[in-house]
């Protein structure tokens, strides 16, 4: 039997009562903002109902990842 495993990755997220209208941490992010729970939870719905994505690490970050150096191995 087949099990599907997908990954998630979150990158900076708050709920909605800590984020300010305009966050330091924002300018630095592409999408020009701080993640929230709703954006996680879009991400886990698509995960959960494509049967054909599996193996999948999924990054929420909103392009952090492709703005940052990547560490050193």
């Amino acid at each position: 039997m087949w099990v599907p495993a997908d990954d998630g990755k979150p990158g900076a997220i708050l709920p909605a009562k800590h984020l300010a209208p305009r966050m330091p941490q924002a300018d630095t992010n592409p999408v020009g903002r701080i993640g929230t729970p709703e954006d996680v939870a879009q991400a886990v719905v698509l995960a959960l109902t494509n049967a054909f994505m599996t193996g999948v690490t999924l990054p929420v970050d909103g392009g952090q990842r492709l703005v940052q150096p990547c560490p050193a191995s």
